[in-house]
């Protein structure tokens, strides 16, 4: 948690501007095969982190009962830091963001339709509100992901120079080495 508070912390500090018209036409032409031929999602869940529960998973399975049952009040997640309501976006781009695996749930889901899903930051309980599919998606789509994409690898860059300045200031000392 520390780590991930540092690394959120360094984020901050590392503001990132929108690139210009040739640093994202440069950036597509290196990664151009991430907009193309991708579904786009926008989704609504219910996060259930493993880091502050004796058992998400069951948490999560939980809440997916509920769901099925119809009930009005479901058992409530956890804060997500990016919201419980996610604009949209690529399968390509939730399989970096959330992992293979979380992608991969929902691919097989249908527009209404509730799920659970695995992450690489614990389970969900997703709901799909809008799939365009790649033939539907436009240049203009594409090209706002690509910037996204191209502002996360600047903070990322940002990040890994501000962890290296760290190590170089400090030294790691284990007791009994």
């Amino acid at each position: 948690r520390v780590i991930q508070k540092m690394r959120s912390l360094m984020e901050e500090l590392s503001p990132v501007g929108e690139p210009d018209a040739a640093a994202l036409d440069a950036w597509i032409a290196q990664h151009g095969e991430r907009y193309a031929g991708s579904d786009a999602l926008a989704i609504t869940h219910i996060w259930f982190d493993p880091t502050r529960r004796k058992d998400a998973e069951e948490d999560a399975r939980a809440c997916q009962l509920a769901v099925d049952r119809g009930d009005e009040t479901l058992p409530g997640g956890d804060p997500f830091v990016h919201g419980s309501e996610l604009a949209l976006r690529s399968l390509d781009r939730y399989s970096r963001e959330l992992g293979p695996s979380f992608a991969a749930s929902l691919s097989e889901l249908v527009v209404g339709e509730w799920g659970l899903a695995e992450s690489q930051f614990g389970w969900h309980v997703v709901r799909i509100d809008e799939r365009s599919t790649a033939e539907e998606l436009s240049a203009d789509f594409a090209r706002r992901q690509a910037a996204w994409d191209w502002k996360q690898d600047r903070r990322e860059q940002a990040v890994r120079q501000g962890l290296a300045e760290i190590q170089d200031r400090y030294a790691v000392e284990v007791e009994g080495q």
